[in-house]
């Protein structure tokens, strides 16, 4: 078993709707990677990051991280 790797950008196991808020995130200048284990993590210089699973198995997922999002936007 190998090291596993952080790469730029997201996989292909991410959900449509985190592919969008992906779009959307990086246009407000958030960075957008996808770590070894297949989260994805969106970082911006001065915020927290915020770590998310690759699939949105519940409707409130999309939901969450879209506020964390415009909560950190924000501040």
């Amino acid at each position: 078993m190998g090291i596993r790797k952080k790469q730029p950008g997201l996989t292909r196991r991410a959900s449509k709707e985190i592919r969008q808020l992906a779009k959307v995130a990086t246009a407000h200048g958030w960075s957008v990677e996808t770590l070894g284990s297949g989260h994805i993590r969106f970082t911006k210089a001065g915020r927290k990051p915020l770590v998310t699973g690759p699939t949105s198995t519940d409707w409130r997922t999309v939901k969450n991280l879209r506020a964390a999002l415009e909560r950190e936007q924000d501040e």
